[in-house]
């Protein structure tokens, strides 16, 4: 790889810590978020809407920890437990569902939880209040004075992120209702970044929706989060729509699929569950091939706010957090990622890229310096990249996305064109791997 100014080094060795100096902020490109001290902060989440109730003390960090051990950097959580279900202290969100009027020890236990959070170096995507939960019993005048009680009580957090929404179709009708609790949040004196979280789309394996559709526009809206369940080549194409729009704006794939192959529950016809491959599918797809700053990895027994104990701690234990939180994160932060920018016009991927909406998509991405490039191959195949893209003669490398091993890659070199064919299987029987090309020094 090349060598790095001392500046630019600095830089990257502070980003693959992970150790983020609060609050966030946008980036100077509005492509990806900060810290305080503009190191580029890398977003990699893991999903427990009701980790601030259906958990013990005790329990949600263990899970916090296991989460930050595995590599994740932000919790995506609810603030109001679904359904005003008491946590588990017996204790329930509000007392009064139309005023929404807090209930001191439920948010005191929340407090706890999000000490932990911070004390691990990691951020909150906060809902601040899940939508079709409350939206129909509360007022808009409740829903503000809620927002500033809210920020005013963690407008010290500097690690939490305020969402507003959740998962509920748009209505103009709620506008009103959205920008109260916005703006309550604010006047509180919660100043850190917000956005909205949308509804995953109507049929199932739709490309779903974002908060661009109907918000970028607001002020308030400080980066975009979209959530669907389709083929990862559709789902790359959706978070592209927003990667292009003006003004630019971070954009989040907060809800893609989530993992788990054993779901027999009768409550879920949905099908947003997927195997460990669909999993790095979209996550690659998405993040290389559209853009994300990011994404919401997960599994049913860790976002849903029924599951048994025994389910939820089995969850910890899939392989597609680590393949994900370490191995994904892990490959980042061994480049300047800040720097990628999807490689839509085929500038670096000349030949090789598949279907377009498959699953089998190929996806590239470049440093805007031509230092170096990403390629996710979705499954075994033979691929050509431009060679004279780059600043310097090119390195390759395999990257194994199920157990983090690298080996060096065989290249073709013809006329500056350079191609490769993909080694058969991953260390999982899997065909998908990932290309890192760098310039030598």
């Amino acid at each position: 790889m090349r060598r790095l100014g001392a500046g630019l080094l600095a830089v990257a060795l502070a980003a693959s810590t992970g150790a983020a100096e609060f609050p966030l902020k946008v980036s100077r490109d509005g492509r990806y978020l900060t810290d305080a001290g503009d190191t580029p902060f890398l977003f990699v989440g893991d999903t427990h809407w009701p980790l601030l109730w259906h958990y013990s003390l005790d329990e949600a960090r263990e899970i916090i920890d296991d989460r930050a051990d595995k590599g994740f950097t932000v919790m995506l959580l609810s603030v109001g437990a679904f359904s005003d279900r008491p946590n588990a202290e017996g204790h329930r969100s509000f007392s009064d569902r139309a005023k929404l009027t807090p209930i001191e020890e439920y948010f005191t236990h929340a407090d706890r939880v999000l000490d932990h959070i911070e004390a691990r170096g990691m951020a909150a995507y906060a809902v601040a209040l899940w939508w079709n939960q409350f939206n129909r019993q509360a007022t808009v005048e409740g829903i503000g004075e809620y927002g500033r009680w809210l920020g005013e009580r963690w407008a010290d957090r500097a690690n939490v992120l305020w969402v507003i929404g959740g998962d509920t179709p748009y209505r103009e009708s709620d506008l009103a209702s959205y920008r109260a609790l916005a703006n309550g949040i604010r006047a509180g004196g919660g100043k850190q970044l917000m956005s909205w979280h949308p509804h995953g789309g109507g049929p199932m394996r739709s490309a779903g929706h974002s908060s661009s559709e109907y918000l970028h526009d607001e002020p308030w809206l400080d980066f975009s989060s979209v959530q669907g369940h389709a083929e990862g080549g559709r789902m790359a194409a959706r978070v592209l729509e927003d990667y292009r729009l003006a003004p630019a704006k971070p954009v989040l794939m907060v809800e893609p699929w989530y993992y788990w192959t054993e779901l027999k529950d009768p409550r879920f016809g949905f099908p947003i569950h997927a195997p460990e491959l669909r999993i790095r599918q979209s996550m690659y797809q998405t993040r290389l091939g559209g853009g994300s700053m990011g994404e919401g990895h997960g599994a049913w027994p860790l976002w849903f706010h029924d599951s048994s104990e025994e389910q939820w701690r089995a969850a910890l234990q899939q392989k597609s957090a680590t393949h994900i939180g370490t191995h994904m994160a892990n490959l980042l932060r061994q480049v300047e990622w800040w720097k990628l920018e999807p490689d839509t016009e085929g500038q670096v991927l000349t030949a090789g890229a598949g279907n377009p909406n498959g699953w089998d998509r190929t996806v590239a991405a470049g440093a805007r310096d031509r230092s170096f490039a990403l390629v996710y191959v979705a499954d075994q195949t033979e691929l050509a990249i431009d060679g004279t893209w780059f600043q310097g003669p090119v390195r390759a490398t395999w990257h194994d996305p199920t157990n983090g091993s690298m080996q060096p890659a065989q290249v073709t070199h013809a006329d500056g064109e350079l191609t490769f064919t993909s080694p058969n299987a991953n260390h999982e029987g899997d065909g998908d791997f990932v290309l890192l090309l760098t310039t030598s020094d």
